[in-house]
């Protein structure tokens, strides 16, 4: 019997990017938001709190933030991997963009107000100046980045990328998430006076 084939960052893996968690059990994926929960400073109760998830892939934080109340957007490029989300990880919206191609299909994105705007081990896709920009235009209270070993791998990287750029907001350095035995960087942008 063939193995299943899982889509993301455009290629067919033969395991899912992130863990999912089904009514018939669990596929263990490379990312697992249990290890990582506690480093996204997030509450456990988001009741009214909105949030945009850059790079969701199969969903598995934006579920999570929505399991907690959260209103939750996840966008993705992979419109193959959008659908898997919708089926294993309903509630949360799911709607297909691409960072690279920003401002292309971001109208919507871009009209909403967003409490908290997740970037989790996506920025090494992306390309610096359409995610610069689009961080110049949304209108959102507080940013999580994690980073990886081919982005921001040095605490002060998103720091340099942030001033260079002229975007707003204090950046926080927190010790990254220890997942796959290696420590990924983690921050959290405030924007000042909030």
């Amino acid at each position: 019997m063939a193995k299943k084939q899982w889509s993301y960052c455009g290629k067919m893996k033969d395991t899912p990017y992130q863990t999912i968690r089904t009514e018939d059990g669990v596929i263990e994926g490379h990312h697992d938001v249990d290890n990582r929960w506690e480093f996204f400073g997030l509450p456990e109760d988001m009741s009214g709190v909105r949030v945009l998830d850059i790079g969701c892939n199969v969903g598995e934080v934006s579920f999570e933030c929505h399991k907690r109340g959260a209103d939750v957007v996840g966008v993705d490029f992979d419109s193959a991997i959008l659908r898997s989300a919708s089926e294993v990880y309903p509630g949360p919206q799911y709607w297909c963009v691409d960072v690279n191609d920003y401002p292309n299909g971001f109208a919507q994105v871009l009209s909403h107000k967003w409490d908290v705007v997740l970037c989790l081990s996506v920025v090494h896709h992306v390309r610096p100046k359409p995610l610069a920009k689009l961080f110049r235009e949304l209108k959102w209270k507080r940013v999580v980045f994690e980073g990886h070993e081919k982005s921001f791998n040095h605490k002060h990287d998103l720091k340099r990328f942030w001033k260079n750029n002229k975007l707003p907001g204090k950046i926080v350095y927190v010790e990254g998430s220890l997942e796959s035995a290696r420590k990924r960087p983690m921050w959290r942008v405030l924007k000042k006076g909030k």
